[in-house]
């Protein structure tokens, strides 16, 4: 084949595979709701909250609608809380499913995440971290971590402590117990450490 036809011929192959990139493209962002699309994140210096959900589309507890508005109200609470204490909160969404697309999708029907992990199931990146290694819990969904960590210097990626868990929970009614209490917790006097500390006495 001369070298004029084989050039072609991969040049047909490329322009195909930006075709098939563009449609691929296309159509998840088509499938991301209007305020997933448009949001960003971005970590920045100063103290994070950072809250931790791990679900599965497979755990009825998971996908139950009474369990997905106790991990929104959770996350908003925790917002407030921080805004009142100059601090930032992190949200971070984990499915230990192996279907990367179910998981995704579940995940955006949560919560409006700043970052999901997706994929691997009980041994992805953020499963290894929250359950296995770092946070070591149990291996159960649906569950809340709650955790605090500062940074420093971004650009060089330094941290000015380590990353101290706060609080953690597992199971539907518990994670909706917690979302209770943080309601009626004194917005005034206390930080977000002591009443999640306060609420880990009691339990």
């Amino acid at each position: 084949m001369d070298s004029s036809k084989m050039n072609m011929k991969y040049d047909y192959r490329y322009i195909i595979g930006g075709v098939s990139l563009f449609v691929i493209g296309y159509f998840l962002s088509v499938g991301l709701a209007p305020e997933a699309k448009n949001s960003t994140f971005t970590i920045e210096n100063g103290l994070y909250y950072r809250v931790v959900f791990i679900g599965s589309t497979s755990c009825p507890y998971s996908v139950a609608d009474s369990t997905i508005a106790s991990v929104q109200g959770i996350n908003k609470l925790v917002a407030e809380r921080a805004k009142s204490e100059q601090a930032r909160v992190h949200s971070i969404g984990i499915a230990v499913d192996k279907n990367k697309k179910t998981s995704f999708e579940y995940l955006l029907d949560v919560y409006q995440f700043d970052e999901v992990v997706v994929g691997g199931s009980w041994i992805n990146t953020g499963a290894r971290k929250y359950i296995w290694d770092d946070f070591q819990g149990e291996a159960s969904t649906p569950q809340i971590i709650i955790t605090k960590i500062s940074y420093d210097e971004i650009d060089r990626a330094n941290y000015t402590g380590e990353e101290v868990l706060l609080y953690r929970t597992s199971s539907a009614k518990r994670i909706s117990e917690l979302h209770e209490l943080l309601k009626k917790a004194d917005r005034d006097s206390e930080t977000l450490e002591s009443i999640l500390s306060d609420i880990s006495r009691v339990e």
